[in-house]
């Protein structure tokens, strides 16, 4: 789980928010609730994906 939150560069509430259907598994991207109710889109390492799978 640490590898991810380092990978996507998120705080730890808005990886708490991610839906699955947020998760964009081609481009190794989501899209996360920030500050302000702001969607913003963030990319993560293959690393960062494998570590969300094995989860």
């Amino acid at each position: 789980m640490l590898e991810f939150l380092y990978s996507i560069g998120c705080r730890i509430g808005e990886v708490e928010k991610i839906n699955i259907e947020d998760l964009n598994w081609e481009n190794c991207s989501a899209i996360v609730n920030g500050k302000g109710s702001k969607k913003r889109e963030v990319y993560f390492t293959k690393g960062g994906k494998e570590t969300w799978i094995a989860i």
